[in-house]
């Protein structure tokens, strides 16, 4: 019985460590605080001649705490929630602030001012929700978001639109799953509470988005087509039979 029960912890911990590399290398962390650049200007650590000591830092920090919550498999899906929910917040926060300088169309530059907006106070409530939780949130990109970052940057016009109109499509759409199953699941209160007041947010920015898409002849797909019940990221968990919510017609 000993024997079998320390394989079931193990496999866990595998299981939760190879989420939270993938979480590492997915999802990056940007300065909130530091006013939009014009074009041209923006200085990823890459673009520098390689890291710099804060992106070095930032990869340190996620890596180690990492290690710590795999040791803990009962708490480690919603500290991974709360990680992966910032960095992504931030990440987005970034490249809509890139377009407000570089979009060409207006509508797209009104949608990206938006995001900033919202997903700056969005981690604002997420910052004392990781004080609670004991979480250290990083502050500044990791490697694998200073390179997506020049990437995107490097791009003008109405190509850059549509990259940056069909990535905020996916990340939404993906958002809106996640979020729905943590504010129904999460034993965290605070974290079940801030996952429920996003969803509606979130769900706007979808199809502000859309009507972008639409605008730009981008395939606007549909919440429809997004499954009704998600999982917390690390979990098994997730409810069924749940309408997921719909944009307005």
């Amino acid at each position: 019985m000993t024997h079998v029960t320390r394989r079931s912890t193990g496999s866990t911990r595998s299981r939760i460590l190879t989420l939270a590399a993938g979480l590492a290398l997915g999802g990056g962390v940007a300065l909130a605080q530091v006013q939009p650049e014009p074009p041209g200007q923006m200085q990823p650590a890459e673009q520098t001649g390689g890291m710099t000591g804060e992106v070095q830092q930032a990869d340190r920090q996620i890596s180690q705490q990492l290690q710590q919550w795999a040791q803990d498999p009962a708490t480690a899906p919603e500290k991974l929630f709360v990680l992966h929910a910032y960095m992504g917040n931030l990440a987005e926060i970034e490249l809509a602030r890139a377009a407000q300088h570089q979009a060409q169309d207006d509508q797209v530059k009104h949608l990206a001012g938006r995001i900033v907006q919202d997903h700056q106070q969005a981690n604002q409530q997420l910052e004392q929700i990781a004080r609670q939780m004991q979480i250290q949130l990083p502050q500044s990109l990791p490697q694998m978001k200073q390179q997506e970052l020049r990437i995107f940057t490097s791009l003008s016009g109405e190509q850059f639109d549509k990259l940056f109109v069909s990535h905020m499509q996916a990340d939404h759409a993906r958002d809106l799953i996640k979020y729905r199953t943590v504010s129904q699941t999460a034993q965290n209160e605070q974290l079940r509470q801030y996952a429920s007041q996003q969803v509606p947010r979130l769900s706007q920015h979808f199809e502000s988005v859309q009507r972008c898409a639409v605008a730009l002849g981008l395939p606007s797909g549909s919440l429809e087509a997004i499954p009704a019940a998600g999982r917390i990221e690390g979990t098994g968990t997730g409810r069924s039979g749940e309408q997921q919510p719909q944009p307005n017609r």
